[in-house]
């Protein structure tokens, strides 16, 4: 089995507030929710838009953050970030092993016992839309070769949401993708990805997608305008995903939004 944290969309600004919002305070309230009730998930995942400017100060207040987890936390840009200052910040390497990961860092290959996942880069040089590069399509090619199950971990989705402001800053090159799996015959078993500030969840070309809710603010599902992206008020989210192969090797995905700003309570606890 395979449990991960799925944050998105931080906008960390360590200049000030984003929206009349902290960030950083946000993100501290995820964590410390997601260690307490998942302490013994297997990783963490910040789906890209880690800083509102893209720079360094914010991106090392996230890492001192993501490094307190009991379990190793990835970042992959989206396109506010700086691609080069958030490699510089989180330690960079190809790859590693699920067993031996450690701390807070950019990588693009993950190795686990029966999953594999890549952390694509769809930052388009400074451009709201997104794009698949020849070097991440290169590694899905070579990913599905392997029997493994493969997740594919990006910012911008490759589906249209009906959010017209935000597909129209969408992934630019979803067909590039779809040569691929053509190619090999064979599709990943999940896409997670950010960007859309909505949780949704659905299946592409056969393949099952999610999109999350960001920590911080979140876009009105029924703006039509695609020249402005319009902004509501709704409790922030991160996901806690749960994969695991069943007897006869079904493979099962669940993910389960938290919206960690609030509290419940319990039905032992209600008063008679």
């Amino acid at each position: 089995m395979l449990q991960f944290v799925h944050i998105t969309d931080l906008h960390a600004d360590a200049s000030g507030m984003h929206f009349g919002i902290d960030a950083f305070e946000r993100l501290e309230l995820a964590l410390s929710h997601a260690a307490g009730h998942a302490p013994h998930a297997n990783f963490a995942v910040l789906t890209g838009d880690v800083a509102e400017r893209g720079d360094e100060a914010s991106y090392r207040k996230v890492r001192r953050m993501l490094e307190r987890l009991p379990y190793p936390a990835f970042v992959l840009p989206g396109n506010h970030d700086d691609p080069s200052v958030l490699s510089r910040v989180f330690e960079e390497t190809p790859s590693v092993d699920l067993a031996n990961a450690s701390g807070a860092r950019r990588v693009r290959e993950l190795r686990a016992p029966e999953f594999n996942a890549l952390f694509l880069d769809t930052h388009a040089g400074g451009k709201g839309e997104g794009a698949m590069k020849t070097g991440d399509l290169d590694a899905v090619r070579e990913a599905l070769r392997s029997e493994k199950h493969l997740f594919l971990f990006m910012h911008h989705p490759p589906f249209a949401s009906g959010i017209s402001a935000m597909d129209a800053l969408g992934l630019s090159n979803p067909d590039a993708l779809l040569r691929i799996f053509e190619e090999a015959h064979r599709k990943p078993a999940a896409i997670f990805c950010g960007h859309l500030h909505r949780t949704i969840a659905g299946v592409w070309a056969g393949v099952p997608v999610f999109a999350l809710r960001s920590v911080v603010q979140e876009v009105d599902p029924f703006s039509r305008d695609p020249n402005r992206i319009v902004y509501c008020a709704e409790a922030p989210e991160y996901a806690l995903v749960d994969a695991s192969i069943e007897t006869g090797g079904t493979l099962t995905i669940l993910s389960q939004t938290i919206r960690f700003t609030e509290s419940g309570t319990s039905i032992s606890d209600l008063p008679d």
